[in-house]
């Protein structure tokens, strides 16, 4: 009997040591961390020259030759005096801040699958100041304010609009603008989570491509990101202004694959199929802008090297392709209108464009090109679309391309 245990007990202790292996490939070794930020300043009716004098020539700033040179190395936010009796003289400063983390994982079968993780959070501010200036060209303090914050993070799956409400109160329009950005946070948002890239390599080792193959790759990527802009105005009253949550599988399936020898050639091709979902609150007006969009593509090119073409008499040998491009993309924009709490759908101006792009391009030589290519475009409504003329375009011609060196 303990002959029999020693087998098995080895076999428990290497079966959890793989599920610890398998878990622990989903932690990130490293990661990297940037932070990036942008300033804007702009001022309105500043006095004097353009200020190349004080940033050049003289130690200390001199009003009549413009703003100093604190202010043109950004470490000063007074610009100097104003021209004399302005109005509405406009000032305006814009601070964007953003921290993006980044780390690649190689989850489950390190040498197949490449998954990359991104997480961003951004934030800052504008602000919209307006003055009038007196005889001596002073300001004092502002006439009107206007100032906005934004914020926006990186999410996971967001939530459908078809099931969204909120607490309406018929005599209580600021309150309902409180309530439907707070249920949109709640109900169409998510919570904080990585956007990733999926990357499998190695398929052609399957029997389904190992016949015809030389290397297959299957991709995924998934981008979801939520964003909100609220107001301040000049008494420092918050009052929510926008939000919008955008995802995407870009692509959810994309497959590349690099054929054996056809024809003596190389032969290649990429299909991708991609879906998409953008969602804009609009507080003030109760609505919400979905716009769903969907495509699918396939990439065709066959290249061969020492074609035989004859030409003025002459059987050149050189290099010739082929590509094909087919790719469908719907567009389908709902409108959904809460003005009495209740949902009410507006189809949008929804479209279905269908692309057709063969093309033929042969080198004569290092120097010479020629390409011979044709493009067809068909757009067609979508739904309950009326406003979306149906029409179809088609382009052609022959491209030739001389380098002269």
């Amino acid at each position: 009997m303990r002959r029999d245990s020693v087998p098995q007990e080895s076999g428990n202790k290497q079966t959890l040591a793989n599920i610890l292996k398998a878990i622990v490939s989903f932690v990130p070794k490293d990661i990297s961390m940037t932070f990036t930020q942008t300033n804007a300043v702009t001022n309105g009716g500043v006095g004097g020259l353009p200020g190349f004098g004080n940033f050049w020539y003289y130690p200390t700033s001199k009003d009549e030759y413009g703003p100093s040179r604190m202010y043109q190395l950004g470490f000063s936010l007074d610009p100097g005096p104003r021209a004399p009796n302005l109005s509405q003289i406009a000032d305006n400063y814009t601070s964007g801040n953003e921290v993006s983390l980044t780390s690649t994982i190689n989850p489950l079968f390190p040498e197949a699958i490449t998954m990359s993780l991104t997480f961003r959070q951004a934030w800052g501010f504008t602000n919209n100041q307006f003055y009038t200036s007196d005889a001596l060209g002073a300001v004092g303090a502002p006439t009107s304010k206007t100032s906005s914050l934004f914020t926006g993070n990186s999410i996971f799956f967001g939530g459908d609009v078809s099931d969204f409400s909120f607490e309406y109160d018929p005599n209580n329009s600021a309150q309902n603008r409180r309530n439907i950005t707070e249920a949109f946070e709640s109900q169409i948002s998510s919570f904080p989570f990585p956007n990733w890239n999926l990357s499998v390599t190695g398929l052609e080792k399957f029997p389904l491509f190992s016949q015809f193959a030389n290397s297959v790759t299957l991709e995924n990527a998934f981008i979801s990101e939520y964003k909100e802009s609220r107001s301040v105005d000049i008494n420092s009253y918050d009052i929510p202004n926008a939000q919008s949550v955008t995802q995407a599988f870009s692509p959810l399936i994309g497959m590349n694959i690099n054929f054996r020898d056809v024809l003596a050639g190389n032969l290649t091709a990429a299909l991708r199929l991609s879906s998409g979902t953008t969602n804009n609150l609009n507080p003030i007006g109760a609505s919400i802008q979905t716009v769903k969009t969907s495509e699918w593509s396939l990439n065709m090119n066959f290249t061969k090297t020492g074609f035989s073409i004859p030409l003025f008499g002459l059987s050149l040998q050189n290099d010739i392709s082929f590509a094909l491009t087919l790719s469908r993309t719907n567009n389908e924009p709902i409108l959904y209108e809460y003005a009495t709490g209740l949902a009410r759908e507006v189809p949008g101006n929804g479209s279905r464009i269908t692309q057709v792009n063969p093309s033929v391009q042969y080198s004569l030589s290092s120097k010479v090109t020629m390409q011979l290519f044709y493009k067809y475009i068909k757009t067609n409504p979508l739904g309950q679309t009326v406003t979306t003329i149906p029409r179809t375009t088609n382009e052609g011609g022959l491209n030739i391309r001389i380098a002269i060196q």
